[in-house]
């Protein structure tokens, strides 16, 4: 939908059809229960950011942020906009490996205190700023979106290796309960 909207579809289409040209898991239509590979899915994400962001990796951040305001506002996590039910967010944040991921090593933790999260993504089969970008720009939007609040990303871990820590600052009062 993100790439789409700003590209257009036959954009898209164009994308996926030279991408199942290399790598045949994207022969098939690709739905919300698709099964691809690991290094297809970086591939193909990889060839999306060659492509249509000339190769601009922080870009994953802004697909993170809008996959957020879809998912919060019109995918299956409006529940938590319209609960405005930070904390509930926080702690489902760890079935998010779960929830993307089959057969995975990766296992998610956050918590929340005083208006900071801590994220930890630890097991990851390898770097790549899919894996620490898109989630860091993913959960920083949804926690602004919920808290009505600008939010500031610290890297306390990252950048390389299976692991990655973000501290993520609420300004101004968050609305959670002690």
């Amino acid at each position: 939908e993100i790439v789409t909207r700003q590209f257009g579809a036959a954009a898209w289409a164009q994308l996926v059809g030279d991408m199942a040209k290399v790598h045949p898991c994207f022969q098939s239509p690709l739905v919300a229960a698709s099964l691809v590979p690991v290094r297809e899915f970086l591939a193909f994400h990889d060839e999306l950011v060659k492509r249509f962001f000339q190769g601009d990796s922080q870009v994953y951040f802004r697909l993170g942020e809008q996959s957020a305001v879809w998912a919060l506002t019109k995918g299956p996590y409006k529940k938590f906009l319209a609960r405005k039910d930070v904390e509930a967010f926080v702690a489902a944040i760890p079935s998010l490996s779960s929830a993307y991921w089959e057969d995975t090593t990766a296992s998610y933790h956050a918590t929340i205190e005083h208006g900071v999260v801590e994220l930890r993504i630890s097991g990851l089969p390898m770097w790549h700023p899919y894996f620490e970008y898109l989630v860091v720009g993913y959960i920083s939007a949804a926690l602004e979106l919920l808290c009505g609040k600008p939010v500031e990303s610290e890297r306390l871990k990252g950048g390389s290796g299976t692991e990655f820590c973000y501290r993520l600052r609420v300004h101004g009062r968050a609305p959670v309960r002690p």
